[in-house]
């Protein structure tokens, strides 16, 4: 018998019984698996959470670290224990921390620190380290969580500086010139005469920590026939190169006296001074004057070696190394470099003016006829070596040695020339007056350019990032009229501040650097202890009798703040009477300095 269609359908259906159940057990498999696969994965978000907290403390505990050496280098941190008592309210000069102190065990670690040349400097007299792990010897970290500091859920720091530049490692070398002129000078004539030359000290490298005695080079005297006698005004520059840790160079000026006859030389230099610092490495000659003093014995040469001590200079950039410490072991390393100036400006000289880049803009310049006031390169902080008085551009020669008005006025050596120009040798007959050797003015010193004066480019350049970093800390000023410190009302020499005048300014005394672009006005009566920046119009007037007195350096320098236009000539009047000073001040100008703030040069994570 033949089925109808609905009784096949049955038929099939009927085979397919069971098929829905098979449908939700794969259905409930496959929710157990998402579920699974979503419990699993909120627990190992939550793990992960768990992981990263720590991870994050430890960065922030790197942080605090980093901090917190900036807070001792900037000497809001006294340590503990104390090298010197404090006065009521403050931190005494002895118990603030610089660059040289960081890295120094005996300065920067306590005394209960090991003592092993590879312990590191940490400064563990600055901070309060706390934490000695179970079977250790000293102190390790630092803890910044509340209360007694567990490594398993606490938050901590531990600190090592180093010096970026490995400053006590002092390279130089040393050339040397008399009359301005060769390696050599001859005395006497005919037959009879002495002969001195220098050899130059090749280039040395010395370990100058905490100093060491070194070569400075010598000097050979040779007698011909009875010999002779030095005339008057006999001079010998040497020059000291530094190529590490910073390079630069200075001139030790001397004069030569005394005679090289049959039996005996009893020559004798006599230097300007007895030591030089050339960025911040420190050379003290062992004697001035130096002795050429000894019996010929037969021969006709001698030779005296000269001998110096070297001293090497404070580190200008640190490396400081700060590791975080989170809870259940985790571990942050931070690493900063910080400058000790965002800008390390050393002027030439207590007065320094740059001049036009064009022959014959000649510079407007005057310190009047009083020999009651007076100028010197004498640090008046004894830090420096003496500088020259006043640095200058050669082609502003005639000018400014006729502005210098009565010699008295002005300490010797008056004159440098900025390296812009090579000292002539001979010299040009129309730069008058013409130096000599035994007169006077006698041949100037070279003098080392600062970078941003070397071109108007670079000085626009440098003026409009200070311009930033007024504006940003709210030191910038269109006009200004009072006094330049870090209240601008009362004559705060112990108050340095940073001040950028946009414009003219009429100061009454203060303290710190001040930049002014337009014309600076200041009475003979009042006070500055700092640096000075005379950059854009460059025009100085400092007018009427007084006994002000400024301390630090000045630079005045002519050129158009917009545009590509060079260097034009400056002007630098004084007049009135008084007996006012202008000196040189290592001490004012590094205050100075220091009222932009160390410079953190970056960061990263090691």
């Amino acid at each position: 018998m033949k089925k109808t269609l609905p009784e096949v359908h049955v038929a099939e259906r009927a085979r397919e019984r069971g098929a829905a159940l098979v449908l939700a057990l794969l259905l409930s498999l496959l929710l157990l698996l998402v579920g699974g696969a979503l419990i699993t994965s909120t627990m190992m978000s939550a793990t992960n959470m768990l992981d990263a907290t720590p991870e994050v403390q430890a960065y922030y505990g790197a942080e605090a670290g980093l901090q917190a050496s900036l807070l001792a280098l900037r000497g809001n941190l006294a340590p503990n224990p104390l090298f010197v008592a404090n006065p009521t309210g403050g931190i005494a000069d002895g118990n603030k921390l610089d660059f040289r102190g960081a890295i120094t065990p005996t300065i920067s670690n306590l005394a209960s620190d090991p003592t092993a040349a590879a312990f590191p400097t940490r400064l563990s007299r600055w901070l309060p380290y706390s934490y000695t792990p179970a079977g250790g010897a000293y102190a390790d970290r630092v803890a910044i969580t509340p209360g007694a500091y567990n490594p398993m859920n606490g938050i901590a720091y531990s600190l090592t500086v180093r010096d970026r530049d490995n400053s006590q490692t002092v390279t130089y070398s040393t050339t040397g010139t008399f009359n301005g002129g060769g390696t050599s000078v001859t005395f006497g004539s005919g037959a009879n005469t002495v002969v001195v030359s220098y050899t130059p000290q090749p280039t040395t490298t010395v370990t100058a920590i905490p100093s060491i005695s070194s070569g400075f080079g010598s000097f050979t005297v040779t007698r011909n026939g009875t010999g002779a006698s030095a005339p008057s005004g006999t001079s010998i520059n040497i020059k000291i190169n530094v190529d590490a840790p910073y390079k630069g160079y200075i001139i030790m000026s001397g004069s030569i006296s005394g005679s090289a006859t049959n039996a005996t030389c009893s020559l004798k230099i006599t230097f300007s001074n007895i030591s030089a610092r050339v960025r911040g490495t420190l050379f003290t000659l062992s004697a001035n004057p130096f002795l050429m003093n000894k019996p010929f014995g037969g021969v006709s040469t001698v030779t005296f070696p000269v001998q110096a001590t070297v001293t090497a200079p404070e580190p200008e950039r640190l490396l400081i190394t700060s590791t975080g410490y989170g809870p259940r072991g985790a571990r942050k390393v931070l690493t900063m470099e910080v400058s000790r100036f965002v800008y390390d400006i050393r002027p030439p000289a207590p007065v320094v003016i740059r001049g036009s880049d064009t022959a014959g803009d000649i510079t407007t310049f005057d310190l009047g006829s009083s020999n009651a006031k007076f100028y010197s390169g004498k640090d008046a902080a004894n830090i420096q070596t003496q500088l020259p008085t006043i640095a200058i551009s050669l082609q502003d020669w005639t000018s400014i040695y006729n502005g210098l008005g009565k010699g008295s006025t002005v300490v010797d050596p008056k004159m440098s020339i900025l390296d812009l120009d090579a000292v002539p040798n001979p010299w040009p007959a129309t730069l008058t007056p013409v130096p000599t050797a035994t007169g006077m003015p006698r041949t100037p010193p070279s003098a080392q350019t600062p970078d941003f004066l070397q071109t108007a480019d670079a000085a626009r350049t440098f003026l409009n990032e200070l311009q930033s970093s007024a504006q940003n800390s709210s030191r910038y000023y269109t006009t200004f009229n009072g006094y330049a410190d870090a209240t601008n009302d009362v004559a705060g020499l112990n108050n340095p501040a940073f001040t950028f005048v946009d414009g003219d300014c009429t100061l009454s005394g203060g303290s710190g650097l001040l930049i002014v672009t337009g014309t600076l006005t200041m009475t003979g009566n009042d006070d500055f202890h700092g640096l000075v920046l005379v950059m854009g119009n460059g025009t100085v007037v400092r007018s009427g009798t007084g006994n002000g007195n400024v301390l630090g350096a000045w630079l005045v320098a002519k050129f158009p703040r917009a545009g590509t236009g060079g260097f034009t000539a400056p002007s630098f009047n004084v007049s009135g009477g008084g007996n006012g000073s202008f000196q040189f001040d290592t001490k004012a100008v590094d205050d100075a300095l220091r009222t932009l703030g160390m410079k953190v040069v970056g960061v990263a994570e090691t």
